[in-house]
């Protein structure tokens, strides 16, 4: 699945150069996870203004509308001059006066959405339950970071001699290559060794001597047995999630996936409480997200 810095990246491969473009056509494939929303025709002649990112969906803004766009678990975007013509899995193409922006989607769990504007329905649906930015706080102030944090911490770097990189290290330079001062990471556990399910979050910050360090974190454990009914229900609910129980069903291992559902009930409950520690976080630690100073207590 595209994580926070391959969506970030994705945009900026395209941003600039589609920005003031015309629409001259679009092209639909297979369906998506959602409709498009609108008469494909109706796109045609709108100028596109500059995309933008919200947690892991992108906003392409339209004269009028605008395209809200999300990679799914295997989707891809791509904008080029020539307008190659399409594989088996490339499911939209916004074909402009500068060039094409295709969507890849082998999964077809991605969508691209029409909404009147980024503020209301079906865009301001699907984004209104996402939590704080992940990328680029820069109210946050993060770079003055370090006078109340604890001076002995190690530098996340990976070290030259060994073979192999830490998921640490790995977050560290992708922020680095997007210019993050502050970004926080989610590990989540792996279904193959289905136990207790336990969510790791860490917040990093870069200091000013540009190395970044954990100024937060948190570990939330649920074991999966204790799951409500209630809670299954509501993670059985997702689209995706339905298309592989149906897929497991066929398959005669519907067992295993309703363990494996449990499982992921779990770990969304975990999902959920260590984002309201992470809320608890900002706000005793920070006046405003446009706020322009961080203090973390060295205690």
């Amino acid at each position: 699945m595209p994580e926070l810095p391959e969506v970030e990246t994705t945009r900026r491969s395209f941003a600039e150069r589609i920005e003031g473009a015309t629409v001259r056509a679009v092209r639909l494939g297979k369906p998506l996870r959602w409709p498009l929303g609108c008469d494909p025709a109706s796109l045609q002649g709108r100028r596109v203004g500059r995309a933008t990112r919200r947690g892991k969906y992108l906003w392409l803004p339209l004269d009028a509308g605008g395209l809200l766009l999300h990679l799914g678990m295997s989707g891809s975007l791509a904008f080029g001059e020539g307008a190659v013509p399409p594989g088996a899995h490339d499911h939209f193409d916004l074909v402009t006066d500068r060039g094409m922006l295709r969507l890849t989607d082998p999964r077809r769990f991605g969508a691209v959405v029409w909404s009147s504007a980024i503020d209301q329905p079906p865009a301001a649906t699907l984004l209104g339950g996402l939590g704080l930015e992940g990328l680029g706080l820069e109210g946050l102030g993060l770079e003055g970071l370090g006078l109340d944090i604890d001076k002995d911490a190690s530098p996340l770097r990976t070290d030259p001699a060994a073979s192999k990189q830490t998921w640490q290290d790995r977050a560290v330079e992708q922020a680095q290559e997007l210019d993050i001062r502050g970004f926080r990471v989610t590990r989540l556990p792996s279904i193959t060794a289905m136990g207790s399910a336990t969510v790791s979050v860490s917040f990093f910050a870069r200091m000013p001597d540009n190395e970044y360090r954990i100024v937060w974190s948190d570990e939330v454990t649920t074991d999966p047995a204790t799951v409500s009914p209630e809670d299954i229900k509501r993670v059985a609910q997702d689209p995706q999630v339905q298309q592989i129980m149906k897929f497991a069903d066929a398959l005669s291992v519907g067992q295993n996936a309703n363990e494996a559902l449990r499982f992921g009930a779990a770990v969304q409950l975990n999902l959920n409480e260590a984002n309201t520690h992470f809320l608890e976080f900002i706000q005793r630690h920070t006046r405003s997200l446009d706020g322009s100073m961080i203090v973390i207590p060295s205690h």
